[in-house]
């Protein structure tokens, strides 16, 4: 429709998004395992915090992935809260670019607060590479 077009909304079922999440996943599937081949524990982290910019899911699936192969838990979880912060961060980003004053305003509290709930978590948690 007319409306979904206007928002930049696509079918996720289509076949060309289809092959675009499976080129994103095999990318990141490949950075991801070439920085824990590299860099270990902090390699993981930095492909995390990199790939959440962009798409959250591959790598929530490609560290699922690695923990069921082997890796500790605690380094694939740390890797996905840290993908969902750099997530979290880049849409305050863009919303904050492209957004009204109003809607700013609004995504700068909530997601901020969601933010500093996430890193105040990892910091409790002492979730660490």
């Amino acid at each position: 429709s007319g409306a979904t077009k206007e928002a930049g909304l696509t079918n996720p079922f289509q076949l060309r998004e289809a092959i675009r999440f499976g080129m994103v996943f095999a990318l990141v599937l490949l950075v991801v395992e070439a920085a824990r081949h590299h860099l270990g524990s902090w390699g993981i982290v930095a492909a995390s915090f990199l790939a959440g910019f962009v798409d959250v899911d591959a790598i929530t699936l490609s560290l699922s992935g690695m923990s069921a192969r082997g890796m500790p838990v605690e380094i694939a979880a740390g890797g996905i809260a840290v993908a969902i912060l750099a997530n979290t961060a880049a849409k305050m980003g863009y919303a904050a670019w492209r957004g009204s004053p109003e809607y700013r305003k609004g995504v700068a509290v909530i997601l901020g607060a969601t933010l500093a709930a996430g890193l105040i978590a990892l910091v409790a948690l002492g979730i660490r590479p």
